[in-house]
């Protein structure tokens, strides 16, 4: 069984706000991992790094520190992530993969997925979210049942949702191409209003615990979970 209780969760979607967009868009979202023994040097290059996304038709949404991880996707511990939304492709383009080639020098390594912006919730980040505790996961399905994984899908969204403390989904994206790692399907940035509410959810909802790993054992060949901060 591939659990560890401080991480788990899923991509269960359901709407919380009229601001969800639940319809593909022609907006990118992009998710970078990077690992670096300098941090202090990272952030200095993150400023200039910024600097030439914006150019480029990018935002910076959410970044930060990268606290814990698992999962079984071949990847070593990032300690940092971006979450970057787009006009259009950045890793679709050579200027656009260059910034990342730029951003991975110097240090241990630097990866991105990017796909459709399936689900954005521009009410959420358009707020402050240092407070919130943050959880990535990237994967792959198995795609032996997809109707059921969506309808399992369905089914946990509505045990989940009525719950107290719940996680909130901020951006679900379906993943096209990658930089620096093989091509997952999904992309997804989930928080918790606070460590203690994620916390407090997972000790009194062990039953949801359960049916999360249930769906990640019978749908997905592999996946990753990562806990992490965001400093905007």
């Amino acid at each position: 069984m591939k659990s560890m209780t401080l991480l788990l969760t899923t991509t269960v979607i359901f709407v919380s706000s009229n601001s969800l967009s639940f319809a593909e868009t022609s907006n990118k979202g992009v998710l970078a991992l990077i690992n670096t023994n300098d941090t202090a040097a990272y952030d200095s290059k993150l400023e200039h790094f910024e600097t030439k996304l914006n150019i480029q038709g990018c935002n910076i949404l959410r970044e930060g520190p990268v606290l814990a991880e698992d999962g079984d996707i071949d990847l070593d511990q990032p300690n940092r992530f971006i979450y970057m939304a787009c006009t259009s492709s950045l890793l679709g383009r050579p200027d656009g993969r260059a910034l990342i080639s730029e951003l991975n020098q110097g240090i241990e390594y630097a990866v991105a997925v990017e796909g459709i912006s399936i689900l954005h919730d521009d009410t959420s980040f358009n707020k402050t979210a240092t407070a919130r505790s943050y959880i990535l996961k990237v994967s792959h399905y198995n795609n032996t049942a997809p109707t059921q994984r969506d309808q399992d899908l369905s089914t946990l969204g509505a045990l989940v949702h009525p719950r107290s403390d719940t996680y909130k989904t901020e951006a679900f994206v379906g993943v096209s191409q990658a930089y620096g790692m093989p091509t997952p399907d999904e992309a997804v940035v989930i928080y918790y209003d606070s460590p203690e509410a994620g916390d407090r959810f997972r000790q009194h909802n062990p039953d949801v615990l359960e049916k999360i790993v249930d769906f990640n054992d019978k749908h997905l060949n592999d996946f990753i979970y990562y806990v992490a901060q965001s400093r905007r």
